[in-house]
């Protein structure tokens, strides 16, 4: 339904998990760049090199590539958005509910409390029992793809005791912390669409509502700190048990996306004059009824305009608009066309955001007061 628009769409796939980010030392010393564990992302970069290349052949332009992605692909833009390597690769960039902001690993020092990518490359080593072997790499690869994956039990769900997998700070690929990237602005500079949906916490936390108000602030307590305890849990406030899963999932919501969204456009339209945020709001009735809200992913099926039952024609009216943003973004750096609602510019003084949900509007300063005390918080990590 987007290329009926006029536009080609490529999707692309790309190593995930141990496959993806694994790092060693010996991995990093065999390497020209003595380097490791990036390599979803140099997939992805590769990708972008074949389109520039081929894409005249589809009916495409090399020179008019815009990346988008959600999620990890969210991320995977951010990732793209600092690498030096990317550059010229693409012309504008969407980032759906999703970036690495902050807490990037990095493959040989400690950084915000996570323990350098290659050790942990060496606890697998020594879970596959390849750490006595006199040929490490051998041993390693000698490993079938299953029992890699059993071995690592790669982790997805924001609260588990699986390896978390994702890209790292290697001076290469990604050359330092993406906030830190943004903040010197050390990153490609293209006209940017970002933004959230207004319940991401409720399907990345599903057992919300097994955690009391005792356990909501031990959340609140490790995760950010005691000395910002109380402010978070002031402005994300439960009373009882049942008050525990909204106030929870609006703290993921708030803290793990909304913010980073924030920050990251901040950054880029001091440079950028072509900068869009959105927040999506609109719960369909089957999310109404299984208490999800306006999930995390809800919003790809709309800019796809990829709806069938159970969804309303109010439902496939605002798939329509969106798809059209999103296409109009592509074409031109501007979401806007004449049969649409006026999508305002972002700036960092007005803070201005489209919300899309049953009533289109533009609102400002979402989440204001919590979008302030994180960024404070992440600083000082």
């Amino acid at each position: 339904n987007l290329c009926k628009k006029g536009v080609v769409v490529v999707t692309i796939n790309y190593r995930l998990g141990p496959f993806g980010f694994f790092a060693h030392e010996s991995l990093s010393e065999e390497s020209e760049q003595k380097v490791s564990g990036n390599y979803g992302i140099l997939d992805q970069i590769f990708a972008l090199k074949w389109i520039k290349k081929n894409i005249n052949a589809f009916g495409g332009n090399p020179e008019n590539i815009t990346i988008f992605g959600e999620s990890a692909g969210a991320g995977s833009v951010t990732c793209l958005l600092v690498s030096p390597l990317s550059k010229g690769l693409f012309h504008k960039a969407i980032a759906q509910s999703g970036s690495y902001y902050l807490k990037c690993r990095d493959l040989k020092k400690h950084t915000n409390n996570l323990e350098p990518m290659e050790k942990v490359g060496e606890k697998i080593t020594k879970m596959l029992n390849c750490d006595k072997s006199l040929d490490v790499l051998n041993c390693l690869r000698s490993v079938t793809a299953e029992k890699l994956l059993n071995t690592t039990n790669p982790e997805l769900e924001l609260f588990g005791n699986g390896i978390k997998f994702e890209p790292v700070i290697d001076g290469y690929v990604i050359p330092d912390i993406p906030s830190v990237l943004f903040e010197k602005g050390l990153y490609n500079k293209v006209p940017f669409l970002t933004g959230t949906n207004a319940d991401e916490g409720t399907i990345l936390a599903p057992d919300l509502d097994d955690i009391s108000i005792n356990g909501y602030e031990a959340f609140i307590k490790l995760t950010f700190g005691e000395k910002y305890e109380e402010d978070i849990f002031n402005f994300f406030p439960a009373k009882t048990d049942k008050d525990v899963p909204n106030a929870l999932n609006k703290l993921i919501t708030v803290s793990a996306f909304v913010t980073p969204a924030r920050e990251i456009i901040r950054e880029i339209s001091k440079s950028e004059d072509n900068c869009f945020l959105y927040h999506f709001v609109r719960v369909p009735l089957f999310s109404k009824k299984a208490n999800l809200g306006s999930f995390h992913g809800l919003e790809i099926l709309y800019v796809f305009q990829n709806l069938g039952e159970p969804f309303t024609e109010k439902d496939k009216e605002i798939s329509r608009i969106m798809s059209k943003y999103w296409v109009n973004f592509a074409r031109s750096g501007d979401p806007n066309s004449n049969e649409l609602f006026l999508w305002e510019k972002y700036n960092e003084t007005d803070d201005k955001n489209i919300e899309i949900g049953e009533v289109i509007k533009i609102n400002a300063n979402l989440y204001k007061n919590e979008c302030d005390l994180f960024a404070k918080i992440y600083k000082e990590w």
